[in-house]
């Protein structure tokens, strides 16, 4: 007589024991609100005033010195004769603006390369008497690397950027300005950022410096573009993007691009950028990369002369002028990064996204 053997309960989950529907669709409205929370947490970034007095910034100036710097010395990649020599250029046209300049020295490693040498050119605007007690130790940097790979002349990677700061430089020499206003010349630019990185992490003005303008391949044939990625989960200040983009806008007459908002959130995620604005979001301080280039800087070999494209350099020459016009009229200046995903015109917190991501699991937790 054969021995019956005891019949074993279903599994919860299996097809004999199903989890109930109801669980799992009564934690999806549980879920639901965070929703409504974003829905309520969405801002509109607002931008600084635009200066009154349109920017003065000279085309045929910029260009002259982007042509200069690429012909004079097309390698200036790190230890060559020509980086010596562009940090020379660039210093000696500096002080002729009546700028205090001095020169960071530093050493890094290099992939293939081994241990460089680099130079910063630091250079300060000059303090009129009359201006000597109202202005700012607040200081607001216009950046630019002047280094390349030695491949090509780098006339727009980066001469172009270079030649807007000479230019702004030039401009700014005998103005009145409200805060201490530093023009930095990288080195190491096309290897990482490697000048960008030393200054944030070792300059007196680091501590005290507001906002940070970096002009990266400005003369190219792509659309203007803003570049504000971190090197690490955070952005610039939503009111320093506001009137970056605002300034491009009017001065090129187009909506400069940015970063999808599925681009930003991988950039939260993972960050990662090859622009040097990246080091300085990662010390805490707001900055913004003003570009022709794409999601990376393109170096390549053919970035001669006359690929130049002097019209998008006096575009974002302008939109940079502008910018620190803004920037340094401004009574106050939003400071620190926070995190956000910008989405069209409009911005979702970062701490609505968490939310948001965390309450998705709910009815898979549920169902578990």
């Amino acid at each position: 007589m054969a021995v019956a053997t005891p019949r074993r309960r279903p599994r919860r989950g299996s097809l004999e024991r199903p989890v109930s529907g109801r669980i799992y669709r009564a934690a999806w409205i549980v879920a639901a609100v965070p929703v409504l929370v974003a829905a309520f947490s969405v801002g509109r970034p607002v931008a600084l005033q635009q200066p009154r007095l349109p920017p003065s910034f000279d085309r045929t100036t910029a260009v002259q010195f982007a042509r200069e710097l690429a012909i004079r010395h097309p390698d200036r990649s790190p230890g060559s004769e020509g980086a010596r020599e562009a940090a020379d250029l660039v210093a000696a046209r500096l002080r002729s603006y009546r700028f205090t300049v001095e020169r960071q020295i530093f050493t890094a490693s290099v992939p293939g390369r081994g241990r460089e040498r680099f130079v910063n050119i630091i250079a300060v605007a000059p303090l009129r008497p009359q201006d000597a007690i109202a202005r700012s130790d607040q200081t607001i940097v216009v950046m630019a690397h002047r280094d390349n790979l030695g491949a090509s002349p780098g006339a727009n990677d980066n001469a172009s950027g270079t030649a807007a700061l000479l230019e702004l430089a030039r401009n700014i020499g005998t103005a009145s300005v409200s805060h201490t206003l530093v023009f930095l010349s990288t080195d190491g630019g096309a290897y990482g950022g490697l000048g960008a990185e030393h200054f944030a992490q070792s300059s007196v003005y680091a501590n005290r410096t507001i906002a940070v303008i970096n002009l990266d391949a400005i003369a190219g044939r792509g659309p203007p573009r803003i570049e504000f990625a971190g090197d690490t989960s955070r952005s610039p200040a939503s009111s320093l993007v506001a009137t970056a983009e605002a300034s491009i806008l009017a001065q090129a007459q187009q909506q400069p691009e940015r970063p999808g908002a599925g681009a930003q959130l991988i950039d939260l995620a993972f960050p990662f950028t090859l622009y040097e604005q990246g080091p300085f979001i990662a010390h805490g301080t707001p900055a913004v990369t003003l570009t022709s280039g794409g999601v990376r800087p393109s170096r390549p070999t053919g970035d001669t002369l006359a690929a130049l494209n002097a019209a998008r350099l006096d575009e974002l020459g302008r939109a940079a002028q502008s910018l620190l016009g803004s920037l340094d009229a401004a009574a106050e200046v939003a400071r620190g990064t926070e995190s956000y995903v910008y989405v069209g015109s409009r911005l979702v917190r970062g701490w609505t996204i968490q939310f948001i991501l965390l309450t998705a699991l709910l009815p898979f937790l549920a169902a578990t």
